[in-house]
């Protein structure tokens, strides 16, 4: 590729601010399944109610959920609608108090917040849950690497030597009869010296020394706990081998449904202004509610100790 705009010191020096070196596991296949895995996960958090029937809740809730906000207007030709917008302008407060929209189908591109539209927003920076689902995304898809190479790694169990190209060749052959099932292996003469000592050496492998398949399992089980914990799915993370006490889940109920919460309030907030607004009823709330938590959680953990 020649002429490119940019050389090499300008493309580090505007990368380094948001992609550190040396790592590079965004924009992979795993990272793009994990990251739907994550979205739908984070998705079932929240049911939403009595959305209009025009109102494709796909679109409204990815809308949403990953830009942060989403515009509610009343248009002539689709009647009162959500759209992906763009937020500017400023209030005495420096909050934004304008949307723009770009859809060819609607003609008006300008709309004020409060005035001709409202907005739904997940938090009040309006930002979106992006950043945190590509973050545990990236993190499962490095366990997940680590996980396939040591599971490759540990088929290496024998590494055999040979004095020469027959030599080896006997030794492939012998091989061969053994992984194939074959109950004996007759062994070829070129495998042993003249005095009868092995012209051939084995190296063996300690698989069960070198797998790490159930530690890398419980890591990625262990970020799935984090992820759920940080947007509201209720979840056992406390993994500890002694009794674990009732203030302990306590907490962890609290840093559970904390931040889900706060971003709930912050979206049945916005639903009440657009309802005032334009006449709907749209609400949201928790889609599971979590009523005996802390016993089911404690006869949980009691019953996986008593195995």
């Amino acid at each position: 590729m020649e002429n490119v705009p940019f050389s090499w010191e300008q493309m580090n020096i505007q990368a380094y601010h948001h992609s550190p070196s040396g790592i590079r596991c965004a924009n992979t296949g795993l990272t793009t399944f994990f990251s739907k895995k994550l979205f739908e996960e984070f998705k079932s958090v929240y049911k939403w109610e009595n959305l209009p029937e025009t109102w494709p809740e796909n679109y409204f809730t990815w809308t949403l959920y990953l830009n942060g906000v989403v515009g509610v207007i009343d248009t002539p030709d689709y009647g009162v609608i959500p759209q992906q917008c763009g937020l500017f302008g400023y209030n005495v407060f420096y909050l934004p108090n304008q949307i723009t929209i770009a859809n060819r189908y609607i003609s008006k591109a300008t709309y004020n917040i409060g005035v001709d539209a409202e907005i739904i927003r997940f938090q009040d920076d309006y930002s979106g849950i992006a950043p945190l689902i590509s973050y545990y995304a990236n993190l499962m898809a490095l366990a997940a690497e680590d996980l396939a190479s040591n599971l490759v790694n540990t088929k290496f169990a024998y590494v055999f030597a040979a004095g020469n190209k027959s030599g080896a060749e006997a030794l492939k052959k012998m091989y061969d009869t053994i992984a194939s099932g074959q109950p004996a292996a007759v062994l070829d003469k070129e495998l042993y010296n003249d005095d009868g000592t092995q012209s051939w050496e084995l190296f063996c492998q300690n698989l069960k020394q070198n797998f790490l398949g159930l530690d890398l399992l419980d890591t990625l089980q262990s970020i799935t706990d984090n992820f759920c914990a940080d947007v509201g799915i209720p979840n056992v993370s406390i993994r500890k081998k002694e009794r674990t006490t009732v203030d302990e889940i306590n907490m962890n109920n609290v840093q559970t449904f904390a931040k889900a919460t706060r971003w709930l309030e912050t979206m049945q907030d916005c639903c009440r202004k657009v309802n005032a607004m334009f006449g709907t009823n749209i609400n949201v709330d928790f889609r599971f509610k979590q009523e005996g938590g802390q016993e089911d959680a404690s006869g949980e953990l009691d019953a996986e100790r008593d195995v």
